[in-house]
């Protein structure tokens, strides 16, 4: 989850730009959709949360998502 918490950071900070940030934004969104609909990862990534700041990055990329 922190290579997936750095990547979306990197994408929310516009470092990926043309093609390449189309293939992360699709990347990004498939892998956080497998997290989410696989019950037990799910249970275990809620268990690692352990400040208002963990996964902050990754909360931010799924709102900016949902909102698009």
């Amino acid at each position: 989850m922190n290579d997936l918490e750095v990547a979306t950071a990197a994408y929310l900070d516009g470092q990926f730009t043309g093609r390449s940030g189309e293939l992360a934004e699709f990347l990004l969104r498939n892998m956080l959709a497998m997290c989410e609909s696989d019950p037990d990862l799910r249970q275990h990534l809620e268990a690692a949360i352990h400040a208002p700041e963990t996964f902050k990055n990754i909360r931010d990329f799924l709102g900016r998502q949902s909102r698009s």
